[in-house]
């Protein structure tokens, strides 16, 4: 009677003590194989995992696509300011003709040059944004790569800086939070820099319906791809009004400007579009936070391989952009 009593005390001593053994090895996949993890996971022994949520859009194309640098996409804006200065030999020569029509191509001469300064000076700004993005990436991208690192495990619950214990899915937020302020202003560039342009090509077929150019071309959008190189709206001498036997080389070399001009802006315009295109929808994948579930990657910090895989594509992510930052500095 002793006896039994006593191995059934032993055995319920052991069963706390096998519950922990469970609890402790048992309920890591980086030591057990996925049965056995899910089978002691079925008992209710293993504690309720540890999640973090990341906005599923940084593993997108799009997110990948806004950071690479539009200084390579864009004209060269020194030459782009060359092209415009040579407009002033353009308007001394219409102020020449001495007519109404011809004054009235000067005003609109007048108004482009004008928006055109504009649009170059956008342009700057909307490169400086794509740069500064970029060089914002970067730290926030290794910010998160070190939080999930240090937030491996189960135990691994939060660390904390200078002794201050701060939640892990706090610190996500706190970095996508930064990451999320930049990507903003620099949609709002976009935004500007595009509405600046449109302008500037308002005030370019202006010009040509000035000089009969836009009737000529049934209204055409000038906008299109395939006009780049369409003679139907290069612009010479007889279409600005200007009497072509006093064209010489520095004034026919001004009206290729003008045209070159247009055409760059016009360029500027599409990568300009592409990148706002792509950044609402990045920006879009931002809208509810990561820790609200919704549009979130989550990621269980207790499974090894789980926390692997997904520093191993912020890692991957993280040295292309540094790779394409090096390259577009170079």
């Amino acid at each position: 009677m002793i006896r039994r009593l006593l191995d059934s005390l032993i055995l319920l001593a052991c069963i706390p003590l096998a519950v922990l053994l469970l609890q402790k090895y048992g309920c890591n996949q980086d030591h057990v194989s996925t049965q056995v993890f899910q089978a002691i996971n079925l008992l209710g022994l293993c504690p309720a995992p540890k999640l973090a949520a990341l906005p599923s859009v940084i593993f997108t194309p799009e997110f990948r696509n806004i950071l690479e640098p539009t200084s390579g996409m864009l004209p060269n804006p020194i030459q782009m300011s060359g092209r415009q200065l040579e407009l002033g030999k353009v308007m001394v020569a219409l102020e020449k003709t001495g007519d109404g029509e011809g004054e009235r191509k000067l005003e609109a001469i007048k108004s482009f040059d004008e928006q055109a300064q504009k649009a170059i000076r956008s342009l700057g700004n909307f490169n400086s944004a794509s740069q500064l993005t970029l060089d914002t990436a970067i730290p926030i991208l290794g910010g998160l790569i070190e939080t999930l690192e240090k937030g491996q495990g189960k135990r691994a619950k939060t660390f904390g800086f200078g002794g201050i214990v701060i939640p892990l899915q706090d610190q996500i937020d706190a970095w996508v939070g930064g990451l999320v302020d930049q990507l903003q202003s620099y949609l709002q560039q976009s935004i500007e820099t595009e509405r600046i342009i449109s302008q500037c090509y308002d005030g370019f077929q202006n010009i040509l319906q000035l000089s009969g150019g836009a009737e000529d071309q049934g209204e055409t959008d000038l906008m299109s791809e395939d006009l780049r190189d369409d003679q139907g709206w290069r612009i010479d001498p007889k279409t600005l009004g200007i009497d072509v036997t006093l064209v010489r080389e520095p004034l026919a070399r001004a009206i290729q400007d003008f045209e070159l001009l247009v055409k760059e802006i016009q360029e500027s315009e599409a990568v300009v579009s592409s990148a706002l295109g792509q950044l609402d929808e990045v920006m879009r994948g931002f809208e509810v936070s990561p820790s609200g579930r919704k549009r979130a990657f989550i990621v269980d910090m207790g499974v090894g391989i789980e926390v692997k895989r997904v520093l191993e594509n912020l890692k991957r992510l993280k040295d292309e952009v540094e790779n394409q930052n090096s390259i577009a500095e170079y």
